[in-house]
């Protein structure tokens, strides 16, 4: 996903007045460089959450992987993949999830690392969207971002740890009230699943809690995660990233450039 923004001094020659037309060159690459920045620090952000998201916080990671180039007159301004960040093999570059979504091809929420994992794990199927649990027996595990709400990394990763080491045998059976997710068995079921006479447990992540001591103690399945169809991400809409961008540079740019050559030319006289 990439654009390629390239801007005429015709387009606002007629503004200004001679002498500010001879400075008109430098306040375009100004102007520009102006918009790059703003685009990242909040534009793009914005229109994720008013265009995509309805409202939503967008997560950092989402709108920080947009990037700028910048040659003279030229910019380009994409989403960062494999060959934009310096080690995509300790990531999972944004364009690899984004693209769906914001390349105009489907309104279902993208595919974070974390699903990624969750499926070539064989935890979750293909049609299922992992949605965390923030209340009951498991809620000490679950914590949130401070920005918008999700699981912290943490979280995350420490799931995957705990259903590794269970599917590898190398965890008992009961925990020890210990406050890591991944000290006791962590369970994924891909299908509603009843054990002996017991409750039906619905599709998703579990971990195994212990309370009681002794004879007495007893051990349940707190829910980490529920498994849910894969939902849309916000209302249906033909806005893509190139279209938002494009939208945004029309808006700004030439106000920029106009703004950028007055300043240019009183700093002169």
């Amino acid at each position: 996903m990439v654009n390629k923004l390239t801007f005429d001094f015709a387009q606002i020659g007629k503004q200004l007045t001679f002498f500010e037309q001879s400075k008109a060159k430098f306040a375009g690459k100004r102007a520009l460089t102006r918009f790059g920045r703003d685009l990242k620090k909040k534009d793009i952000k914005e229109q994720y959450e008013k265009v995509l998201f309805i409202g939503k916080k967008a997560a950092r990671f989402t709108t920080n992987s947009t990037f700028t180039l910048q040659q003279g007159l030229r910019m380009k301004v994409g989403v960062k993949d494999e060959v934009a960040m310096d080690n995509p093999t300790k990531g999972n570059p944004a364009a690899n999830y984004l693209f769906p979504v914001l390349g105009g091809g489907s309104r279902q929420a993208y595919e974070t690392l974390f699903s990624q994992h969750l499926k070539r794990g064989n935890y979750m199927n293909n049609r299922q969207y992992p949605e965390a649990v923030f209340d009951g027996l498991a809620k000490r595990f679950m914590k949130r971002k401070s920005s918008n709400g999700r699981p912290t990394n943490t979280v995350l990763q420490n799931t995957l740890i705990g259903l590794g080491k269970t599917k590898d045998g190398s965890l008992t059976r009961r925990d020890r009230g210990n406050a890591k997710i991944q000290d006791a068995r962590v369970i994924a079921f891909k299908e509603d699943k009843k054990i002996g006479k017991g409750k039906t447990y619905r599709a998703g992540i579990y971990r195994q809690i212990t309370q009681g001591r002794g004879k007495k103690s007893k051990v349940f399945l707190a829910p980490l995660f529920m498994y849910k169809d894969v939902p849309n991400v916000g209302r249906k809409t033909t806005a893509t990233f190139e279209s938002i961008v494009t939208k945004l540079a029309r808006k700004k740019i030439g106000k920029l450039w106009i703004e950028e050559a007055k300043m240019l030319a009183r700093t002169n006289q």
